[in-house]
């Protein structure tokens, strides 16, 4: 769960890359440009970013990020009824009021940060007041991710320990997400009995204990105690544990979920499932931005095909593609270093004015449709390295938790989602991508259509086994 931080709060959360750095004895990358950067038209670039910016005081989604911030959420989801709660165990949060933007904006927030010329500053800059959780606002703010991991998933309703972990995080950087659900994991293996006292060397680690948060946080940086266990996050937790505890994970490829509840948007479940690096909530666009025909995702990107309405809850195959052609689409802003909170659908950047950004910049003629297979080579560039490294289709599944109806709140007892239908979606899927329907291994045809036909003789295990590992998979799931 180690990340690479830049300027104290921005940060490479995901993944484990501050591992990677690491592993290769690389505590810091330095660099100090001399020269200017070439640009083809420099005076397009700047009249597109100029208009581009007057965006972020207009356009409802970002202006909606710069007053609010990410953290805005956490109220809504909670009265939907999708609100993580006690690692998932439960979806409404009494206290979530108290961890949510209004209550962070009102009193805890000194002014809006940004990335380096970024109009639309969505960050939040906080202070707190009270001595015992004062921070240091060089590390920013919490984001919704981090307000719900470190608050209504460990059941603690402190603004002022969400913050304090937020700071802790990015000095010792840490991703929240992952920090976070581990703990919350280890409260539900303390609650079930599967860790005692003795295991926690004292600490009392039931959900809602906001003063186990703060120190296990620092164990975990330092290898110590209970924090050693939980330092590699909760899959390798689990397996130190043992006891069942497995049946507590959150994870998708090892990887803890983001605090988004596929049983409210399906499409997200699919990201979940599909991303390369494990469960990511923006391998793709969300569901909701194409629920009707005035939604954001049905206007800004009607020229991807993707104009057509879909209601969040469904599987089939209108909502795979548009998980098959936005997950092209964020590929390719990974690619560009273009940050989803700035471009369509969630925010103000659209289609035509990226592209004509890419031409100004490179003096390339190039069309949305080559931008696009740029993402969709990306894609099919992951999916083979994961496979030669061994990470096959069975790795393509939700946790059992979202084949269940919810257990509390105003959605209790709806809305699981069905296994097979899902199983046939990621099925579909494939096929979307030109990859073989039963192993999700890239077919020749579409190799040598992206020109990457070098790549055909990788190592790939046969369909029988593939189909033996999702047959496992699945009755895991039902476990």
């Amino acid at each position: 769960m180690a990340g690479i931080s830049n300027e104290l709060s921005h940060f490479n959360g995901r993944n484990g890359l501050g591992a990677v750095m690491g592993s290769k004895n690389v505590k810091a990358i330095a660099v100090r440009g001399t020269s200017d950067v070439a640009v083809h038209d420099k005076e397009t670039l700047q009249r597109l970013y100029r208009e581009t910016s007057e965006l972020a005081h207009t356009q409802v989604q970002a202006h909606a990020l710069n007053q609010f911030g990410t953290i805005a959420g956490v109220e809504g989801v909670n009265a939907g009824g999708a609100l993580p709660t006690n690692n998932w165990q439960n979806a409404v949060f009494p206290g979530a009021d108290k961890i949510g933007g209004k209550r962070l904006n009102e009193e805890f927030l000194v002014k809006r940060g940004a990335c380096y010329m970024c109009p639309v500053r969505c960050k939040r800059v906080v202070a707190v007041p009270d001595p015992v959780y004062a921070v240091d606002s060089e590390y920013g703010g919490p984001e919704y991710e981090t307000a719900i991991a470190f608050g209504s998933c460990c059941g603690v309703n402190s603004m002022e320990v969400v913050i304090k972990a937020n700071e802790l995080c990015n000095r010792l950087t840490l991703d929240t997400i992952s920090a976070g659900m581990t703990i919350a994991f280890a409260m539900a293996c303390f609650e079930a009995g599967l860790l005692t006292k003795d295991d926690t060397g004292g600490i009392d680690l039931k959900f809602g204990n906001e003063h186990a948060i703060l120190p296990l946080l620092e164990d975990m940086a330092h290898r110590r105690g209970l924090g050693a266990i939980l330092a590699d996050g909760s899959s390798a937790a689990a397996k130190k544990i043992g006891k069942g505890a497995e049946r507590f994970l959150l994870t998708v490829k090892g990887q803890e979920i983001p605090m988004h509840d596929p049983r409210i948007k399906t499409g997200l479940g699919l990201q979940f499932a599909l991303a390369p690096n494990g469960a990511d909530h923006w391998f793709a666009q969300h569901d909701p931005f194409f629920a009707t025909e005035t939604s954001p995702g049905c206007i800004a990107l009607a020229q991807m095909g993707l104009g057509r309405p879909v209601a969040p809850l469904s599987l089939g195959p209108d909502k795979v593609r548009i998980v098959a052609y936005t997950s092209y689409l964020n590929a390719l802003y990974d690619d560009l270093g273009v940050c989803v909170f700035a471009a369509v659908a969630r925010s103000m950047t659209g289609l035509d004015t990226l592209t004509a950004m890419i031409r100004a910049v490179t003096g390339w003629d190039v069309s949305l449709w080559e931008l696009l297979k740029v993402g969709e080579r990306t894609n099919t560039l992951y999916r083979l390295f994961n496979q030669k490294q061994g990470v096959n289709a069975s790795a393509d599944m939700l946790p059992g938790l979202f084949f269940k109806p919810f257990a509390d709140g105003p959605l209790a007892g709806t809305q699981a989602i069905d296994q097979a239908e899902f199983e046939e979606a990621v099925r579909l899927y494939y096929a979307m991508c030109g990859w073989d329907p039963d192993t999700g291994h890239p077919t020749m045809g579409k190799l040598s259509e992206l020109g990457l036909e070098m790549y055909a003789g990788l190592p790939d295990a046969d369909s029988d086994v593939r189909r033996a590992s999702r047959a496992a998979a699945r009755a895991d799931a039902h476990a």
